[in-house]
C-alpha cells in the first residue's frame, strides 16, 4: 500500500497552518483565504480543510455521532 494523502477537517485553518508550517516546519504554498492547505510530509501529503469551507464546497453539513468530537493523533 502506498499512502498518498491524509485529509483532516479543522476549525481554524489559519491557526493550523501557523502551527504545522512555523512550529513543526512542514512545507506548504498555502495563501490566507484558501479553503484547504496541503503540507508536504515526504511521500504523503497532509491535507487540511476548514470545516465550514468544506461544507460550502460540498453543499452539505457534517457532524459527529454523539460522544465523538472528531479529534485524532498524527505521528511523524
Amino acid at each position: 500500500m502506498n499512502l498518498q494523502a491524509i485529509g483532516l477537517f479543522v476549525t481554524d485553518l489559519e491557526k493550523i497552518v501557523t502551527f504545522y508550517r512555523d512550529i513543526i516546519g512542514l512545507k506548504t504554498n498555502w495563501k490566507k483565504g484558501e479553503p484547504n492547505v496541503e503540507f508536504q510530509t515526504g511521500k504523503c501529503k497532509l491535507i487540511m480543510y476548514g470545516r465550514k469551507d468544506f461544507e460550502k464546497i460540498t453543499s452539505q453539513e457534517y457532524g459527529y455521532p454523539n460522544g465523538n468530537n472528531g479529534t485524532m493523533e498524527i505521528s511523524f
